[in-house]
């Protein structure tokens, strides 16, 4: 099941701040600007109950000289039936935007990573049943990067917030982000895989190598990972670069699909024209039978009119749209209604 993103980046959010909050709750992490701060980005990884397999999201902010271009991508290890994964993107440009207003009243360049680490191990607590979630934050600040590791699902935030207000701040710094640029509803609309296909370049590449910082264990284990389809060590990177590598967009055959005709009741057809299967319902795994009652003419077998006994209701209009084109063997005997039923099916390796 796919999570709501927009609430999934909300939930990651806390993580993140509790670890910059950490560092405050410390000493306070001393003032490190190195340069101008050209962007960032935020790796948050994990596996649940719901959708068992390995997950993560990157969000970016780049600094542009007409705003800032912010990119959220979405990586799935594995996609049910099939089991293969699947990426998705989209990009929006804040006109004019500054990374130091979008972080505001944040400064990633003046936060000492190391103290920050620390502090997130510092004030821990036992990790509940399904808690993964880790974090990592790449702040490009100058030639400099700041690297800061969040290990989510073991950082007291309860401790946190008493201890520090600054903590609510840094808690809510992915969810602020993506809310400068998208609202839930636009999140969702936008985000696709042909974006997902754009982005994959980017991504074969190293340049989120940072982000992914968690091992399950120190060093290759050299073992299939217990969250679904990724082979070898047990390390976000790993599995990170296997799902890259293996992800094929979109799944071959999405085009010029056809839905099949699976019952006609009996009777023979002298002319038929196939339900188109759009390309978004395939992307989208939407799938389903549709079962029709028609009218049909005595004289030359034609369908006269239609009705949608079951099936999904985005499927339901284009099958019966098709079944108006039809005409049957008039030759033959006609009791009407007539039922039939048109297959919208996904199968692995189309």
């Amino acid at each position: 099941m796919k999570p709501n993103i927009f609430k999934a980046s909300a939930v990651v959010s806390v993580v993140l701040f509790g670890g910059a909050a950490c560092a405050i709750l410390g000493k306070a992490p001393s003032l490190q600007n190195t340069g101008a701060h050209s962007g960032f980005f935020i790796v948050t990884t994990w596996e649940d109950d719901s959708y068992p397999y390995w997950q993560t999201t990157i969000t970016e902010a780049s600094q542009r000289l007409d705003g800032i271009l912010m990119t959220y991508t979405y990586i799935k290890s594995a996609t049910l039936p099939c089991r293969t994964p699947e990426i998705e993107s989209t990009q929006k440009l804040l006109p004019s935007a500054k990374i130091e207003t979008l972080t505001a009243p944040l400064n990633l360049c003046a936060l000492d990573p190391e103290a920050i680490d620390a502090s997130a191990r510092r004030y821990t607590r036992p990790a509940k049943p399904f808690e993964t979630a880790r974090v990592g934050i790449v702040s490009i600040c100058g030639t400099t990067q700041k690297i800061f590791q969040l290990p989510m699902f073991e950082m007291n935030e309860r401790t946190l917030e008493k201890k520090s207000p600054e903590t609510a701040k840094l808690m809510r710094l992915e969810h602020q982000v993506l809310g400068a640029a998208f609202n839930d509803e636009d999140l969702k609309k936008s985000i696709s895989q042909q974006m997902g296909k754009e982005k994959l370049p980017d991504l074969k590449t190293d340049k989120f190598k940072q982000g992914f910082w968690f091992c399950l264990y120190p060093g290759p284990v050299g073992v299939e990972s217990s969250v679904g389809p990724t082979i070898g060590a047990d390390c976000d990177w790993s599995k990170f670069q296997h799902v890259v590598a293996s992800y094929t967009h979109p799944p071959e055959g999405i085009h010029d699909r056809k839905a099949q005709l699976v019952d006609s009741a009996g009777y023979r057809l002298v002319k038929y024209v196939p339900a188109d299967y759009p390309p978004i319902f395939v992307q989208q795994r939407i799938e389903g039978t549709v079962q029709l009652e028609l009218t049909l003419s005595q004289e030359n077998g034609y369908v006269e009119d239609s009705k949608v006994i079951s099936g999904p209701r985005y499927l339901s209009s284009i099958a019966e749209d098709a079944a108006k084109q039809w005409q049957f063997d008039p030759t033959q005997t006609i009791k009407n209604p007539v039922k039939i039923s048109v297959e919208f099916s996904l199968r692995c390796g189309d």
